[in-house]
């Protein structure tokens, strides 16, 4: 399958028949038990020779554990020399610290530029986004994110914040070029590090409007069993944008890249390509 297909039906729950769901509803719909089988309906990017006609194939998936490395990387060659290539798959403490044997190796391999491939990855815990940023800083007080509160008060995050923590390495890329990618299924965790980057100066962006969420909500138990969810709280960029507002770079929801290319244009394997 390539990119461009879309997920049109999953199980009994169908695009064209019930109400669009988010993409943590659908995973939740494609979750479960080792061994279940759930049947989905493709739409593919190409249509049939009949003008007019989608082609959706139906496919029946075993469900099966999954593990996926937190990151991958190589060392790839590009027309100003050799960089090294990272996919991050998610944020979590264990992708940071892989991150750090792969930054403190490119300086044994006297390799100083990075492409970070953040292509559809969803985020995952905020902080160790931000520690990961805190990373390619010198600079104690250059601010990696804002939160505003319902109350429209900020507070900020900067690199003193994790540089300081016993587990920090301090900077580990000082100089060369740092190229972020992203598609429309880079979100939450994923933004606000391409943001930490970006907004100042450290990176740029090549690919496609990230998704667009920055929102902290919890949930509320009501009196007749339901749950509220309620905005408390929102993640800002550095330069204090909006992720979820047609603000300024934000324009279109998401991140706007430097340079807008398709994700499928990019290849998924640098290494291989």
């Amino acid at each position: 399958h390539t990119t461009d297909d879309y997920i049109v039906s999953v199980g009994d729950w169908s695009a064209s028949t019930s109400p669009e769901l988010s993409q943590d509803e659908i995973r939740k719909l494609l979750s479960g038990y080792e061994g279940e089988e759930v049947q989905i309906g493709v739409m593919k990017a190409r249509t049939s020779r009949k003008k007019g006609e989608q082609q959706i194939q139906l496919l029946t998936l075993t469900k099966s554990s999954a593990k996926i490395p937190p990151l991958t990387s190589s060392v790839i060659d590009t027309p100003f020399g050799k960089a090294e290539y990272i996919r991050l798959h998610l944020f979590d403490r264990r992708s940071t610290d892989e991150l750090i044997d792969v930054l403190k190796s490119m300086k044994e391999k006297e390799i100083s530029d990075l492409i970070l491939d953040l292509r559809n990855n969803l985020g995952g815990v905020v902080q160790e986004s931000l520690f990961a940023s805190s990373l390619f800083f010198d600079d104690p007080k250059v601010e990696l994110a804002y939160i505003m509160n319902s109350r429209g008060m900020y507070s900020d995050h900067d690199v003193e914040e994790f540089s300081t923590q016993p587990r920090s390495p301090g900077c580990l890329l000082k100089g060369g070029h740092v190229v972020i990618l992203t598609n429309k299924g880079t979100a939450s965790s994923a933004e606000l590090f391409t943001a930490a980057l970006h907004d100042n100066g450290r990176a740029v962006v090549l690919g496609e409007n990230t998704f667009g969420k920055s929102l902290i909500q919890h949930y509320f138990p009501l009196p007749d069993g339901g749950s509220m969810k309620l905005t408390v709280a929102e993640y800002l960029t550095p330069r204090q944008r909006h992720l979820v507002r047609n603000d300024g770079l934000a324009r279109a929801g998401g991140l706007r890249p430097d340079a807008a290319c398709p994700a499928r244009a990019i290849a998924w394997d640098p290494a291989a390509a």
